[in-house]
């Protein structure tokens, strides 16, 4: 195959291009912004854990609010909470970026996959971050499935 000085340099070159272009076919953000998405998500979750729904739809990304009244949002999360009672438990399960709002083309959105246990009922919780203007991640959506 390669002779054996050359073997040296095919391994280097190979780890090189696993390094660069690995990440680029995976949907994984790096540690870093992972690390950043989470804490955004797990600010708004609290509000949300705590009942202070008005407060979370404060802290979500303005195209939520724009979206969704403060209202409605108020109502709808009183109606999801009360079906399932109180948060036991939640697992983060999965961090990957996602496609861009069509509204939102060049933003960078993240999506947060969580394995939430609630008093009547276990079931998944989404929350799609996106990357503002300052580089700090905010809520734009979330779901329980």
């Amino acid at each position: 195959m390669f002779a054996r000085k050359y073997r040296i340099h095919a391994i280097l070159i190979l780890s090189v291009l696993i390094i660069i272009f690995v990440p680029q076919f995976t949907n994984k953000p790096d540690k870093a912004t992972s690390a950043a998405a989470v804490a955004a998500a797990t600010d708004f979750l609290q509000l949300v854990d705590a009942g202070r729904y008005a407060d979370s739809w404060q802290l979500a990304a303005g195209y939520l609010r724009k979206k969704i009244p403060r209202e409605e949002w108020v109502k709808k999360l009183k109606k999801i909470r009360s079906t399932y009672g109180p948060l036991i438990k939640r697992n983060l399960e999965d961090v990957n970026f996602t496609a861009a709002v069509k509204e939102l083309p060049e933003q960078k959105l993240i999506l947060l996959k969580y394995a939430s246990t609630f008093k009547l009922k276990a079931m998944s919780e989404v929350v799609t971050v996106i990357q503002g203007t300052d580089d700090h991640w905010l809520v734009i959506g979330y779901f329980i499935q």
